[in-house]
């Protein structure tokens, strides 16, 4: 089985930040490989939770993932875009309105 996360990228002080969008999970690293290589364990590890209680197939669903069947195991494919250092803003810095 196969699965497609997309993958935000973005520069920090101390690294790169990789933020999977679809499961509001992000890691970071020291460049742009370490924090990908870490996000892609942390949705194996989302993955194998959701599979333990089973609700995988509901939670895919839900979330509007793509999953190609076929094949033993879980592959997960990670599709990283560098976002615009200003085209995504943190909540905690965001204007009171």
């Amino acid at each position: 089985m196969k699965i497609v996360f997309k993958a935000e990228l973005q520069q920090t002080r101390s690294g790169v930040e990789a933020r999977s969008p679809e499961i509001a999970l992000t890691s970071y690293g020291l460049d742009e490989r370490q924090a990908m290589e870490s996000l892609r364990r942390g949705i194996l590890a989302w993955c194998e939770g959701l599979r333990a209680v089973q609700k995988f197939d509901n939670v895919l669903k839900t979330r509007h993932l793509k999953c190609e069947t076929g094949g033993e195991g879980l592959l997960v494919e990670i599709k990283g875009e560098w976002l615009a250092p200003t085209q995504r803003v943190k909540a905690s810095v965001a204007p009171a309105i």
